[in-house]
């Protein structure tokens, strides 16, 4: 009995759902900024990052979500390269900094307002092409170890019984 190739499997299905996924938030990043609040978290997608930013500790947020468009005069044209960063907030005053470093990028400005709050608040951004490398590496790895599998069973059935 001959298996299945592995491009019929739900395994291969699942993965190219999964990429093209990213890939189409990537896509629709680099216009809109979207995401939700809960508590002290949120989370968002927007100009080739997800990112998930928690407040200050007493900072209560309702349950929403929101989407709106980016900003012009920051916004980049097709798909927007970023940087894996994690950044803390300093506690600095209200206008400090403010004219020297005008924002050049929406995760510019994410990290200038951030520094306003407290130590104990955070935001990560994770770059959506390193979740495309992510994701695109795990699943080539399992999908070479489900066909190893396929093959091993075929030999040890063929051997004898």
């Amino acid at each position: 009995m001959k298996p299945r190739p592995l491009y019929r499997s739900i395994l291969f299905g699942s993965g190219i759902f999964i990429i093209g996924f990213i890939v189409w938030a990537w896509w629709d990043s680099s216009t809109m900024a979207s995401g939700f609040h809960v508590q002290r978290y949120t989370a968002m997608n927007r100009e080739g990052f997800i990112g998930v930013m928690a407040g200050e500790k007493n900072s209560r947020m309702a349950k929403t979500g929101f989407r709106s468009e980016l900003d012009p005069a920051t916004r980049v044209a097709g798909f927007p390269i970023r940087r894996l960063a994690f950044v803390r907030g300093e506690a600095q005053p209200m206008g400090h900094d403010l004219i020297q470093n005008l924002p050049k990028t929406e995760q510019d400005k994410l990290i200038r307002s951030l520094k306003r709050f407290k130590v104990e608040a955070w935001m990560i951004f994770i770059p959506h092409w390193l979740l495309i490398l992510a994701v695109a590496g795990t699943w080539a790895g399992v999908m070479a170890w489900q066909g190893r599998r396929i093959e091993e069973g075929l030999k040890g059935s063929s051997m004898g019984g």
